[in-house]
């Protein structure tokens, strides 16, 4: 009979739990069908799929997923996550650039499930629907044609009001008739230094000089407020307030931002 060794020690016992948890966890390869492909769905298709291509990347089919986008870069390099643009965006700390843009992020799971599917080959096995290959034109449906900017002009009536010395322009009937058939009536009508302050407000961003209000209300011509709206109009200021929303729209600075904020000398020169 051979001899037989038991391990009795306490020590011994304490030390197996300690071993295991040492041991490498053995994954199974990522299934790109159960696992990547509903990633892919939901956090991508919507700006890179079959109706949108930003950046000149596609990610709802296989030939395009793995061609290079306008910037020349690869979103997936196969074996190679440190290099493949997709897991290096969706990882980003940086609202800058992070991928999806303007919604959540990724979870460290989802993160870690994209890497290991790269790194092991970025094997696309795909049963369901195929897609299309190539760019498409941008669909219009008819929903989309229903909105307001796209309908074409008409001329509309102004509806019936029960306070007819109330409305002063047939903006005003729209809304009268909005709060009548709720069986509300409107506010107390503003005096004209409050006039003047909030439409010289409204459009040029300053409030009235004292002559200036005293001078609207003495006016009372009747059209005085035409006149006030169409000097305010006239006005730099007006152009100076609207000009700062274009500014916003094309990210105008006058330094470069993030951690290296230099000061941009001819910044002006692109106004």
């Amino acid at each position: 009979m051979k001899n037989v060794f038991v391990l009795r020690s306490p020590i011994v016992h304490l030390a197996w739990p300690l071993l295991l948890l040492r041991a490498p966890v053995l994954l199974g390869a990522v299934d790109f069908e159960k696992e990547v492909w509903p990633i892919l769905v939901e956090h991508c298709h919507s700006c890179h799929g079959p109706e949108k291509q930003n950046g000149g990347l596609r990610l709802d089919n296989k030939a395009d997923a793995f061609k290079p986008g306008d910037s020349g870069d690869l979103a997936i390099v196969p074996r190679s996550s440190d290099t493949s643009l997709l897991v290096t965006l969706v990882r980003s700390h940086d609202e800058s650039d992070r991928m999806p843009k303007r919604a959540d992020a990724l979870s460290p799971a989802q993160v870690e499930l994209l890497r290991r599917w790269v790194d092991e080959g970025a094997v696309w096995k795909q049963d369901s629907q195929p897609v299309k290959s190539g760019k498409t034109e941008m669909v219009v449906t008819d929903k989309d044609r229903q909105y307001w900017a796209f309908r074409p002009l008409q001329t509309i009536v102004p509806p019936k009001v029960q306070n007819e010395t109330g409305p002063k322009t047939p903006i005003d009937l729209f809304i009268l008739a909005a709060l009548e058939s709720k069986g509300l009536a409107p506010s107390p009508r503003i005096s004209r230094s409050q006039e003047v302050r909030r439409l010289t407000y409204n459009l040029t961003g300053l409030p009235p000089t004292p002559e200036e209000t005293a001078a609207y209300e003495k006016d009372t011509s009747g059209n005085a407020y035409e006149e006030l709206v169409s000097r305010l109009l006239g006005s730099p200021h007006y152009g100076e307030k609207r000009g700062r929303m274009w500014l916003d729209v094309a990210r105008y600075a006058d330094s470069d931002g993030f951690e290296a904020d230099y000061d941009r000398p001819s910044a002006t020169a692109i106004l």
